[in-house]
């Protein structure tokens, strides 16, 4: 088992079906950070339900409440939109361009990088309790 990383899967909750997958990667205890590999729905019929959005509101809750995570990172192709705009929603900044770092059809691409931090997270969900 490799400690710098970890699989989880989103399912259903009533049924239980899997649904997809995310990949957490460079878990790093000495710094209190983490990244985000891949959010990943394999069953179409689930995208655009809202299921990667709870997915990710949990993950982040895990990774800043329980496992004391000060920041947690994302890289997605610039031109994927509803990557794009579920972490923007989730309030991830972008902090820059990874060059030709993501390969799609055996081809480079740019990679846009952005973060969260847990005082971020923190004043955002004080804001989402403040409009409740």
């Amino acid at each position: 088992h490799d400690p710098s990383r970890e699989w989880m899967t989103i399912v259903e909750k009533s049924s239980k079906k899997p649904l997809g997958k995310i990949d957490i990667t460079n878990i790093d205890p000495i710094n209190d950070s983490l990244n985000i590999a891949i959010i990943y729905l394999a069953d179409e019929a689930a995208r655009g339900k809202g299921y990667g959005t709870e997915s990710m509101e949990a993950l982040l809750r895990h990774a800043f409440e329980e496992l004391g995570t000060h920041r947690v990172t994302v890289s997605h192709f610039p031109d994927d939109k509803v990557a794009s705009n579920l972490y923007t929603k989730l309030g991830f900044r972008t902090e820059g361009i990874l060059k030709l770092a993501g390969k799609r059809s055996n081809e480079y691409f740019d990679m846009e990088l952005r973060a969260i931090l847990v005082e971020e997270w923190d004043e955002q969900n004080e804001m989402k309790a403040l409009k409740a």
